[in-house]
């Protein structure tokens, strides 16, 4: 685990469910739902991080790999979870301080031990771009709005026609519009 860059958060009463929660709703098609009464985050159906309470004691409980089960549960913090820890369910005792980067990294290496390929192939995708705001199109029928749309140093019709559009019907033109086939003279 990397060293945290600044001091653990000290904890308020409904701190460490917003802290997790901002953790757990970053992931991939992950949401929040409630399972024996416990703050519970899951990506589909699999659980990957619950807010729980064992024998008195406050605990975030997520899922881990063995090796890493046996290797944290050396930390007085954490400890088997009752239910679940033959299967790498482990639980952090929730302290006046907590290292939140610490949380989210467990929590993250959870979510990947339980969410599908496709689920991880979008949490390792680079973030899509933030698009730029379009540009305002000009008023209709004012100057800026005639010049905008021919290509810089083209008219209008030289535009239309590179681009093989036709140039506007003026009102009352009839071009496009057929007689009925009734009505045509045939040749």
């Amino acid at each position: 685990m990397k060293k945290p860059d600044r001091p653990p958060a000290r904890l308020g009463a409904g701190e460490p469910l917003k802290h997790l929660r901002r953790i757990c709703l970053e992931f991939p098609e992950s949401h929040e739902t409630r399972t024996f009464g416990n703050p519970t985050f899951q990506v589909g159906r699999k659980t990957f991080a619950v807010l729980d309470h064992y024998s008195g004691r406050r605990c975030i409980c997520f899922k881990a790999t063995l090796e890493e089960q046996a290797r944290l549960c050396r930390d007085p913090r954490f400890f088997f979870a009752p239910y679940g820890g033959q299967h790498g369910w482990t639980c952090l005792q929730l302290a006046t301080l907590m290292d939140w980067d610490e949380v989210a990294a467990l929590v993250e290496q959870s979510y990947r031990l339980v969410a599908t390929k496709r689920q991880i192939r979008a949490l390792d995708a680079p973030p899509e771009p933030v698009p730029e705001p379009a540009p305002v199109p000009p008023a209709p029928g004012s100057a800026t709005a005639a010049r905008s749309k021919a290509a810089p140093g083209k008219s209008a019709a030289a535009t239309r026609k590179a681009a093989g559009r036709k140039s506007p019907v003026k009102k009352g033109a009839t071009r496009g519009t057929r007689k009925p086939a009734a009505t045509r003279k045939k040749k």
